[in-house]
């Protein structure tokens, strides 16, 4: 379950961390202290809804739905691939101790 909110989190610190944006979740305040700013981020989460032009390519890295659509793949790749991985790593050692048995 825990691993459904990792794309948000890398999507919260991809905000901070993005050359073109930093200031968003973290941002200095009249007295110059830096303040925790959460409603900067959840305004630019409902943003692609009312804004078309988050949903072009140059925005991608700032919408949070092609972000974790992107993680979704990411991850549905990586985890077939272990899969598959597994499986012929299991069928190897299995003809491997067939071998082994029947000498």
């Amino acid at each position: 379950m825990f691993i459904y909110f990792i794309p948000i989190l890398l999507w919260f610190f991809n905000l901070e961390i993005n050359p073109g944006l930093r200031g968003i979740w973290i941002r200095p305040d009249s007295n110059g202290n830096k303040r925790f700013v959460l409603m900067n981020v959840i305004r630019l989460l409902f943003e692609p809804l009312k804004n078309k032009q988050m949903w072009k390519i140059k925005m991608w890295d700032i919408n949070i739905y092609i972000f974790y659509f992107c993680c979704f793949l990411f991850y549905m790749f990586f985890e077939h691939s272990y899969n598959l991985l597994k499986q012929n790593t299991l069928t190897e050692w299995n003809k491997f101790y067939m071998k082994i048995m029947h000498l």
